[in-house]
């Protein structure tokens, strides 16, 4: 990946190491019904904020369970997830992104609090968000373009 997109890529031999001392831990495996667990409790630093975008696939529930706040993008799918049988151990739910943004949720409120999200993903805000994304990244002549 160095060499292919230019960005700094560093291998370790442990998922501890991943994990550990790192501010921003995103996990996107394949998605499973019965997790994983490979992420321990303790292997997140505090401060550290984790996107679960494979859900709960790949975290121990005792890891999940350090988060003093865990938040999704849209409660009523998180639910029907549930329902199929996914995320059957994770922290109470502290709020949705929109009560975050407008402010009727608190977000991280100390540097020591661990933060969590599992974005499920709502195509309708992505198609709004993408393209003005892109704009911006253009007006500043930032980004890489990836080929496909």
């Amino acid at each position: 990946m160095n060499e292919q997109i230019g960005l700094d890529v560093a291998v370790v031999s442990t998922p501890r190491e991943a994990v550990s001392g790192c501010d921003l831990v995103v996990t996107a495996g394949p998605i499973l019904k019965h997790p994983h667990q490979t992420i321990k409790a303790g292997w997140l630093d505090e401060g550290a904020f984790a996107s679960l975008v494979d859900f709960d696939s790949y975290w121990h529930p005792d890891a999940m369970m350090e988060a003093a706040k865990f938040c999704t993008d849209d409660v009523p799918q998180l639910r029907h997830y549930q329902s199929a049988g996914y995320f059957q151990q994770i922290p109470a739910i502290h709020g949705d992104l929109g009560e975050l943004v407008t402010g009727q949720k608190s977000g991280r409120e100390t540097v020591a609090e661990r933060t969590m999200t599992a974005n499920l993903g709502l195509a309708m805000d992505d198609m709004a968000v993408a393209p003005l994304i892109y704009q911006r990244a253009v007006e500043k002549g930032m980004g890489t373009w990836l080929p496909l």
